[in-house]
């Protein structure tokens, strides 16, 4: 295991994320998972995390979606990353405008 830290590539922090979201929800289409970095405060840096989902016009479990963080924060540590994630998930039809803040 990798010390925790900053520098994981976000490329395998979204790789880790998006494996871990299709799992905990199989029965949702995952259109992307995407991943960037903000600086909230000279000491501290989160991870922000926009799932974005096609669910025919259902909507996501709660129970499954606030309890993502508990699924991914090991995993991430595992891999070195010690930032903590902070979720959205977007409908397709909400996220078309939302393609240059999320890239």
């Amino acid at each position: 295991m990798k010390e925790p830290g900053h520098n994981v590539d976000t490329t395998i922090i979204q790789n880790i994320v998006e494996d871990i979201v299709r799992n905990r929800l199989p029965d949702v289409t995952i259109e992307s998972v995407n991943v960037r970095r903000i600086e909230v405060s000279d000491d501290e840096i989160t991870l922000h995390i926009v799932v974005v989902f096609d669910n025919d016009g259902k909507t996501l479990d709660p129970r499954k979606t606030s309890g993502m963080v508990r699924h991914v924060r090991p995993k991430l540590y595992e891999a070195g990353e010690s930032d903590f994630p902070l979720f959205s998930f977007v409908r397709k039809s909400e996220a078309k405008g939302m393609a240059s803040e999320v890239a």
